[in-house]
């Protein structure tokens, strides 16, 4: 087979490296566009003269496969002009990624990093680490990876740091195995992010990161702490008849309840509960539609899930002034009293002043009859319920205002589950 034309490989390549920076980027600014082959090679940096990649340009693709660097490998500000393959490589010694310019795809599948990783401030347009190794510590520390990042089934055997590292499209993290922390502390995933079936052997933390999808963590082993504090997870929804939402996609309401899961073992009752009102308003339109959906809107409607304190005694107070306004409409008709009137200013404002007067008293009297039907627990109500009832209708009550009691003690007792339900969720230990 016939060697590709305009490749720099093997021996010739390692010779200039040994140079410099100055030679190696003057022979690049030559021949533009030219690979660069290191492939299977041994890099023995301390004794071939320390042969250091920082500041190096790479012309066109960089191709390190198969290679194994003996000592420390540097990659400190070096930029590459094309694609860079790193799969099967390994890294004897520590490995610095540092202000790496990299234009289009990196793939690292099948490497192995035996020594300490950093990894900081670059751009990944398309990065790889399918199957990859890390047997230390590893640092992507304010990376940014532009257009997708695979990980599927790599190993991190010791602490693997993503803090503040921002991903803009997939992230996958299928069948990673974390033996050490796994730090994604203000990590920002705009799109989806896929950890389906991974293990997290030791701590989770998530602290302040920030999902613009919503995260897949189905099928995920977690044998030691979560923390979630502060997380922030987008729904993305859809309306329904323009006042509720549903999610986007039908599919979302498994993966809320896993994060719901994780938040109840990472004892976050705040966000335990936020994952529980995404996970109902998920299911509507696929678990939960058509009659069934009534309670669902209502439930979030007069308590947001059990979450509020404020919307059931807003309901509460509704019921109280409504039925109190309905009882002083029914108790004046009651009483059939005839409009009076006068013939002079003064008589009529007088008369005026007196059925005003008349029907405050009523509704005061109708405030606290409703009252006493909302409280019947309270000391008192029974005799005062029967004062206001007779002052109110007389002595003989409308059978219907016994009805209107009834639904209205329903209402109440319905509000005043959802307001204590909202006190223990928020004060539970």
């Amino acid at each position: 087979m016939a060697e590709e034309a305009n490749v720099l490989r093997g021996e010739d390549a390692l010779e200039l490296a040994r140079q410099g920076k100055e030679a190696w980027n003057e022979w690049a600014m030559e021949h533009d566009g030219w690979k660069v082959s290191f492939a299977n090679a041994e890099i023995k940096a301390w004794r071939d003269g320390r042969i250091s990649f920082a500041y190096f340009y790479f012309p066109g693709e960089a191709d390190f496969s198969g290679t194994t660097f003996r000592n420390f490998a540097t990659f400190d500000r070096t930029e590459f002009g094309g694609p860079v393959n790193f799969s099967n490589s390994t890294f004897l010694g520590q490995a610095i990624f540092n202000h790496t310019k990299v234009p289009v795809g990196v793939d690292f599948r099948d490497s192995i990093f035996h020594k300490r990783t950093i990894f900081r401030e670059i751009n990944f347009y398309h990065v790889v680490f399918t199957k990859t190794l890390f047997e230390s510590e590893v640092l992507f520390r304010d990376v940014e990876f532009r257009s997708g990042a695979e990980f599927t089934n790599a190993t991190f055997k010791r602490e693997a740091n993503f803090d503040s590292a921002q991903f803009f499209a997939l992230a996958k993290f299928r069948v990673v195995t974390f033996e050490h922390v796994a730090d994604f502390r203000h990590a920002v995933f705009s799109s989806e992010a896929d950890f389906r079936s991974s293990k997290f052997l030791h701590a989770l933390e998530l602290d302040k990161a920030t999902f613009g999808q919503t995260p897949n963590f189905q099928s995920t082993k977690i044998d030691h702490h979560v923390s979630m504090d502060d997380i922030r997870v987008k729904f993305s929804s859809k309306k329904i008849w323009k006042f509720w939402d549903r999610a986007a996609e039908p599919w979302d309401a498994p993966k809320y309840r896993r994060l719901k899961e994780m938040a109840a073992l990472a004892q976050d009752h705040y966000q335990e509960q936020k994952f529980f009102a995404y996970e109902l308003k998920a299911m509507r339109g696929t678990r939960v539609k058509g009659i069934s959906l009534i309670p669902n809107l209502l439930y979030e409607t007069f308590s947001d899930f059990g979450r509020s304190l404020t919307r059931p005694t807003y309901g509460l107070s509704g019921v109280l002034f409504g039925f109190a306004l309905l009882h002083t409409c029914l108790a004046y008709k009651s009483k059939n009293i005839l409009e009076l009137t006068s013939d002079t200013l003064t008589g009529w404002v007088k008369l005026k002043l007196e059925s005003l007067s008349y029907v405050w008293d009523l509704f005061l009297s109708s405030l606290l009859y409703s009252a006493t039907n909302i409280l019947p627990f309270i000391g008192g109500s029974g005799s005062a319920k029967k004062e206001m009832a007779k002052k109110l209708f007389g002595k003989s009550i409308p059978e219907y205002i016994h009805w209107l009691n009834m639904t209205e003690g329903l209402f109440a007792l319905i509000f005043i589950f959802l307001f204590g339900l909202a006190l223990r969720n928020r004060f539970r230990i």
